[in-house]
């Protein structure tokens, strides 16, 4: 009878175990499709809001928390006299990406600090950005930005430490 009355607690326990994981899995999913949401307006925003990325090209094209990948069209007014994309050009498109990716968190955020090291030089076409999160703490996320043309060859490399400095909400109230 103990072996019985175990069996049916353990079944029991189990029922109830795997009836809250499946709500706990449906919720987590609608939670995913309103972030998915939020993020898409986020991204709209921030596309539409950002007079030096609009005015310099950008555009984000792709954004999640700690991922953002942000690509521009090679114009005239980003080479150099030598004909290459001009290297301030590639590290505001690599900050852009880094502060985007920190941005998806509802973070506000300024640079704090970066490196980047040039590999190979852009001539034309479209470039891209693409930050991923290495760290996101309470007051500090560090990005990781690679920057490649359109063909997939790297053209730089770098690390940006982002200063969290509030919430991201009152922005986008002010605004709408």
């Amino acid at each position: 009878l103990q072996n019985f009355a175990g069996g049916c607690m353990y079944f029991s326990f189990r029922v109830i175990y795997n009836k809250r994981k499946r709500i706990k899995e449906s919720c987590e999913d609608q939670i995913m499709e309103v972030q998915k949401v939020n993020l898409q307006k986020l991204m709209d925003f921030l596309n539409e809001h950002d007079e030096f990325s609009k005015n310099n090209g950008m555009q984000l094209t792709h954004l999640e928390a700690g991922h953002a990948v942000v690509e521009m069209e090679v114009r005239n007014k980003h080479t150099n006299f030598m004909g290459s994309v001009h290297g301030g050009a590639l590290f505001t498109l690599a900050d852009v990406a880094a502060g985007t990716a920190m941005i998806a968190h509802g973070h506000t955020c300024v640079t704090l600090n970066s490196t980047l090291s040039f590999i190979k030089p852009a001539l034309s076409g479209r470039v891209r950005a693409v930050a991923r999160e290495l760290h996101s703490g309470s007051r500090i996320g560090v990005m990781e930005v690679s920057v490649e043309d359109e063909s997939g060859s790297l053209l730089c490399t770098g690390t940006f430490t982002m200063y969290i400095t509030g919430s991201l909400e009152g922005y986008l109230k002010s605004t709408t």
